[in-house]
């Protein structure tokens, strides 16, 4: 059986579908019961959470195979690292993480920073292992979709910085490979599209598909924080955020891998695609930041 943490999140909800469509038993560990409404039917849920080490060795019991996606927050490494303990208590036979791309623990970006140390940690574990170390994800600017839908605007902090974003659902379908699959074991795949467009050309792709003009308008990351901040985000993560886009900003995740498409079989989705894909939202028929998660 497979556990997937995070399982209510962006990518984990997708991992636990494609599995569950896939006919693979699947365990979906949440930390609120109310959050497996988001989840298919009939999947096995676990309530669970890294401060209550037992409640980890329960949840892991039966499990070969883990899909460690760690939560959105300053506690993340904690967390990380509780799980790989109780990982190697239970003797997994494969532990997927779902890292970030340029993770390092000397890295200059906290978040970063941290999925390096969680990458050292299960290494230095013994437990078998794969990163998946995606680039930013598209759905990511479903949180904007407000900007676009009042004003046609599409405000960030990248200048004319190029960004290979890769789709949710393609990282989660290499994911779901990497955990079905053999052959993957010590590997770290990085996973991209197969371009990387600037924010103007997302700009355009979004003018096309929802039929309104959307105008790039870069911002300074001063401004950039506060609709950070605005989104509900605790500031002390908003700047572990930013620490990411001042990067992105900077051209560093501007380079194209050829992992993703290895992995899936096919071409990652395009930018124009994901943006006819998710036209509704950037029109306002559905909230951005909830079909984001």
């Amino acid at each position: 059986m497979i556990l997937v943490t995070g399982a209510a999140g962006t990518i984990g909800r997708h991992v636990v579908r494609l599995l569950a469509d896939a006919g693979r038993p699947v365990r979906a560990m949440v930390q609120a019961r109310a959050k497996a409404a988001l989840l298919p039917a009939g999947v096995e849920i676990v309530v669970a959470d890294a401060a209550q080490p037992a409640a980890l060795d329960a949840a892991l019991d039966g499990i070969e195979k883990a899909f460690l996606l760690p939560p959105p927050s300053i506690q993340q490494f904690g967390f990380e690292a509780k799980f790989i303990d109780a990982a190697k208590r239970a003797r997994l036979k494969h532990v997927v993480k779902l890292s970030m791309i340029a993770a390092d623990p000397k890295s200059p970006g906290a978040i970063a920073q941290w999925h390096g140390m969680a990458e050292r940690r299960i290494e230095d574990s013994g437990l078998p292992f794969t990163h998946l170390r995606p680039n930013v994800f598209m759905q990511v600017l479903l949180a904007f979709a407000p900007q676009v839908q009042a004003a046609g605007r599409l405000e960030l902090p990248l200048n004319g910085s190029r960004v290979a974003l890769v789709d949710v659902r393609d990282a989660a379908a290499a994911a779901v490979e990497v955990l079905s699959g053999a052959g993957h074991d010590g590997r770290i795949y990085t996973l991209t599209g197969a371009a990387a467009p600037t924010a103007g050309e997302m700009a355009a792709s979004l003018s096309a598909a929802t039929g309104r003009e959307v105008e790039y308008v870069p911002v300074a990351f001063a401004d950039f924080k506060r609709t950070v901040l605005g989104w509900g985000v605790a500031e002390p993560y908003a700047d572990a955020l930013l620490s990411i886009w001042h990067r992105v900003g900077h051209g560093t995740y501007a380079e194209v891998s050829d992992d993703l498409p290895g992995l899936i079989g096919r071409p990652p989705t395009g930018f124009a695609e994901f943006a006819r894909d998710y036209a509704h939202v950037f029109r306002g028929a559905e909230d951005g930041r909830a079909a984001a998660r």
